[in-house]
């Protein structure tokens, strides 16, 4: 499973880089006494509180980018809604529709661009005599 390799391989990279550790012989000398036996201790149970507070931590970062997203929606709905109502306003007095300008093409040749000239020119006219 190459633990032990792995684990020794950390600890003695920092002291020398290493590429490669491996155990070439592995022998028991002799029989450890029962003072000499490790006791495993179990894992602290501050760590798994400690993950717990980071959970809630990330709980609230994600209630407030709710709560902002919502927020600008609300923005973007009530901008949304007084542009709508400004467009559809009744007209007053003194206010007056604007015509809307004519589009020129984008590209003419000179001919083409006398003979639109002269059509607006035409349009305005009769638009004129019709006031």
């Amino acid at each position: 499973m190459n633990k032990l390799q792995k684990m020794l391989s950390l600890y003695l990279k920092k002291t020398y880089p290493l590429s490669l550790c491996e155990i070439r012989m592995f022998d028991v000398r002799r029989k450890l006494n029962p003072e000499e036996v490790p006791k495993i201790k179990p894992k602290p149970v501050e760590k798994i509180k400690h993950e717990e507070e980071v959970i809630d931590q990330f709980a609230e970062i994600e209630e407030e980018r709710i709560k902002k997203a919502e927020r600008e929606i609300k923005e973007t709905q009530e901008k949304a809604t007084s542009r709508e109502d400004a467009s559809q306003k009744p007209l007053g007095v003194g206010d007056e529709e604007k015509p809307k300008k004519e589009r020129k093409p984008a590209a003419l040749s000179k001919s083409k661009k006398k003979d639109f000239e002269l059509t607006s020119k035409k349009k305005e006219e009769s638009e004129e005599k019709a006031e």
